[in-house]
């Protein structure tokens, strides 16, 4: 059995917003029998960069990258090194990653020309999750039928 942990970028909480034109969400699989190993592991993670004088509850990408509040004097380079570690990790965890983009213009444009699929959607952010689902569902399909 897998546990998924989804988040959204680009919301903003408005109908459009041209300065986050594409909202993207990502599923991040992991396998639930090494879920308390990997919460240890992020917990560290957290840890560490508590140290190295970068205090986080959570790691937000748009800061991160863009070395905001807590990243604000942490240089590029050694930012970059905290997502290649990041990515190693997850990497070596074999946690599974469904990522969906949504192109905000495009989805509320369908919107209000009557798209069937997307008049009970508000936000792209739905529309985005209701595909990670699908994704998922589909991944554990293709495991149901294989031998053990």
């Amino acid at each position: 059995m897998y546990i998924c942990y989804a988040d959204e970028s680009g919301h903003c909480g408005k109908k459009l917003n041209s300065d986050q034109p594409v909202q993207v969400m990502c599923g991040v699989l992991n396998d639930l029998t090494k879920l308390s190993k990997t919460q240890r592991e992020h917990a560290e993670i957290i840890s560490i960069l508590t140290e190295y004088g970068i205090p986080l509850m959570e790691l937000k990408g748009s800061e991160a990258y863009r070395g905001r509040n807590a990243w604000a004097n942490v240089p590029s380079a050694k930012r970059d090194k905290v997502y290649e570690s990041i990515l190693d990790w997850a990497a070596d965890r074999k946690c599974k990653f469904i990522v969906c983009p949504i192109d905000s213009t495009a989805f509320f444009n369908a919107k209000d020309n009557g798209c069937a699929e997307s008049k009970h959607l508000a936000f792209p952010y739905e529309a985005s999750a209701l595909n990670v689902l699908l994704a998922l569902q589909r991944y554990q399909q293709s495991k149901k039928n294989k031998p053990r």
